[in-house]
């Protein structure tokens, strides 16, 4: 029994801090959106916010794979990571240049994952080459998800890598997702994502993160409870 219990404490101190520091950083946000009032500082407050909040888990999935044996790297990120998206009124549609412009490397969150061990090490005299931007090819596709104006690497995870570290180029997003529509009818509570209709639970995101990034957009741009 002492075993048992020393786990749960474990647990239930673990989700306390987790909890403690979504309520911590939705008190900044709050102070955030009540300091920039007019756009467009208001959207940038908001879009550093997202920055700052997701640069660790972007720096880790570029960082991991050098820490482990060959393979073995950390799960690269999907969209599916970010929120359950088996419901209705999400749009997913082509990308639009004029609609949607384009994924600053050096600024935008991007997501790629790096893997392949030949390319963990002939990627890194790359990175101080200043000389060469990054530019996009074919094989460089990104899933933009609106309206966080975050990208998801599904190939070529180390030439966007080394475009990030570099601090340059451009990408043009192969894909959108957008969820704008589900923003006032799903709640992300510091654990899990609930339907606000019912407050049933839909799942947890693979990084609480994306939770905070969700909320912070709502406090910012308030949307009217729908069902």
């Amino acid at each position: 029994m002492s075993i048992l219990k020393n786990i749960w404490d474990q647990l239930s101190s673990h989700n306390q801090n987790e909890e403690q520091a979504f309520h911590s950083f939705m008190a900044h946000v709050q102070k955030a959106s009540s300091y920039y009032k007019k756009e467009p500082k208001r959207h940038h407050a908001l879009e550093d916010l997202i920055r700052i909040i997701l640069k660790p888990i972007q720096c880790k999935h570029i960082a991991h794979s050098y820490t482990v044996q060959p393979h073995f790297a950390i799960k690269a990120i999907e969209v599916s990571d970010f929120f359950p998206f088996c419901l209705p009124d999400t749009t997913l549609h082509a990308y639009h240049k004029d609609l949607h412009g384009v994924l600053h490397l050096r600024r935008d969150i991007v997501f790629p994952t790096t893997w392949h061990p030949s390319s963990l090490i002939s990627s890194l005299a790359l990175i101080q080459d200043t000389q060469n931007n990054f530019e996009q090819s074919t094989n460089h596709l990104v899933t933009l998800l609106l309206p966080f104006r975050i990208g998801f690497v599904t190939n070529g995870n180390h030439s966007i890598a080394q475009g990030i570290l570099k601090g340059n180029g451009v990408i043009q997003p192969s894909s959108v997702i957008d969820v704008h529509n589900l923003l006032p009818k799903i709640t992300f509570d510091g654990r899990y994502w609930l339907k606000n209709e019912n407050g049933n639970v839909l799942g947890q995101p693979r990084y609480k993160e994306f939770g905070w990034v969700w909320e912070a957009y709502k406090c910012f741009y308030p949307v009217d409870f729908q069902t």
